[in-house]
């Protein structure tokens, strides 16, 4: 039954849970010799059941879209795949093959008698890319074109413009990849319900290719042979060691009989903790910023590690690709380096005594929170600082500054933490833990390294700077770190 579900709309493999899920609720309402008179079904609940919403495994549907989800001239439905029904609720299971999500939904109509084209998918989009790079190369054919149509056209035209905007921003590697080996679309994050009057992923005209950035998979060099393959991080090698010189960071000397290159606890540093600003005060500042409709800038101080005082001895390398003489030779650091224990606390020891001669008041309670009050005043810059404009990034958070109030969220960042643990094709789910379900111990289940499952609930645990509600989810799973044997496979 469940094959023959399947082949009769060239439904896709992949969806055989969903099918073998719909053939036993049919099985259950038809009659069988097990029972006389009855179904299964009315045997088990003692009420006649319903077929009345029953229909065809992957046909067509039709999901209407409420008035508060869609603007003037969006479409009122939807076009879906039809699952069956939902297993939490009396509603229609449904896949989206457009958004590539599950959609559960009560107000549907089913065309029984279509069914989806999984093959032509791939082909639909190229044409629609096709079509749009000629416009861009055309303009004044396109222009042409658009003027000579008639009033149905131009409102046909509008009403698939968000789609073409979808296809153009989307990247060419991407596009060759929406279909799997089964013909399955792949998932992509969904956003938040609450977010839906909000375009979260785009930015202000001009700034589009930098919020492009934030959402595109990015994959950094290595090692130091993998960065000199490409010119632009040579180029940043290069201005790196240059800053370090100007700084007059090092110097080049022999290695001491009896000296270390290697840090090592009580005598080459001993204290090194350094404040580091906890969410709760970033959420506040933009806040109160939001709630003044201030802007909020982000600077950056240039080689920031770098200008720590040093008062212990320490010995470096000299770094790959940059020896200046023979290889045995080391530099003895004059002010705090990257990758030390206690460069972070050299550089607030500074950044805290600049403040406090400049009449910065520290918080008791937040020792990274500084504030001055004063109507008209400047600061004078006492260190190399790069002016990144509007926040639109924070500690790998994405920052969006509207009049509407400022908005952070970590697409991005999710994306990479799925990729990270190859679950990226994954299908989503609305809950963020599987209701009325324990976690027990399995005693026959036999003990695995539990580093990389750490991993994953670190990386969970810095969501909730953006989904506090996430929070009871994570520490859930958070609290089998004594003993692994409660996971299996």
């Amino acid at each position: 039954m469940v094959r023959c579900m399947i082949n009769e709309k060239n439904v896709p493999k992949t969806f055989w849970p969903e099918a073998v899920n719909w053939s036993v609720h049919i099985l259950n309402r038809c009659p069988t010799f097990a029972v006389k008179d009855i179904t299964l079904e009315e045997a088990w609940s003692g009420i006649k059941p319903s077929v009345s919403h029953f229909k065809v495994f992957g046909c067509i549907a039709y999901v209407h879209v409420p008035d508060n989800l869609r603007k003037k001239l969006d479409d009122k439905s939807t076009t879906c795949i039809h699952l069956g029904i939902s297993e939490e609720s009396k509603a229609y299971k449904l896949y989206d093959s457009i958004k590539r999500k599950i959609v559960v939904s009560k107000d549907v109509k089913c065309d029984e008698g279509k069914q989806w084209n999984w093959e032509n998918k791939d082909a639909e989009k190229s044409n629609t890319n096709k079509q749009i790079i000629d416009c861009e190369d055309d303009a004044e054919t396109c222009s042409k074109s658009n003027h000579s149509e008639n009033a149905n056209e131009v409102e046909d035209h509008a009403s698939n413009a968000h789609t073409e905007d979808m296809d153009l921003v989307v990247p060419d590697s991407e596009e060759e990849n929406d279909i799997d080996e089964n013909g399955l679309a792949k998932r992509v994050s969904k956003k938040p319900g609450y977010l839906n009057d909000y375009e979260t992923g785009d930015y202000e005209t001009g700034e589009s290719s930098d919020g492009q950035v934030f959402f595109s998979p990015s994959e950094d060099p290595i090692t130091y042979s993998e960065a000199a393959k490409h010119e632009v991080w040579k180029q940043a090698m290069d201005t790196e060691i240059a800053a370090i010189e100007s700084n007059d960071t090092w110097k080049l000397t022999n290695l001491p009989p009896g000296a270390k290159k290697i840090e090592q606890h009580g005598n080459d540093y001993n204290e090194v903790f350094a404040p580091v600003a906890k969410w709760y005060t970033i959420r506040t500042i933009l806040a109160i910023t939001a709630a003044k409709n201030w802007d909020v800038f982000k600077l950056d101080v240039k080689s920031v590690f770098l200008l720590g005082e040093l008062d212990e001895v320490v010995y470096v390398e000299q770094p790959l690709g940059y020896q200046k003489q023979k290889k045995e030779m080391m530099y003895r650091l004059k002010k705090s380096f990257y990758g030390m224990k206690q460069a972070p606390k050299a550089w607030y020891s500074k950044i805290e005594a600049y403040f406090s001669k400049e009449g910065f008041v520290k918080c008791a309670h937040e020792h990274t929170l500084f504030v001055k009050k004063e109507a008209h005043g400047k600061i004078i810059i006492n260190f190399a600082m790069s002016d990144l404009g509007k926040m639109r990034h924070f500690l790998g958070i994405e920052v969006k500054q509207t009049k509407e109030g400022v908005f952070m969220f970590q697409q991005k960042y999710a994306c990479e933490i799925l990729k990270r643990f190859n679950m990226e094709n994954c299908n989503s789910v609305c809950n963020h833990i599987v209701p009325r379900n324990k976690l027990k111990k399995d005693e026959t289940c036999i003990a695995w390294d539990s580093t990389n499952y750490k991993q994953m609930v670190v990386c969970l645990m810095y969501l909730l700077a953006t989904r506090p509600g996430l929070a009871f989810s994570v520490c859930l799973v958070a609290g089998t770190y004594s003993d692994m044997k409660i996971w299996c496979g």
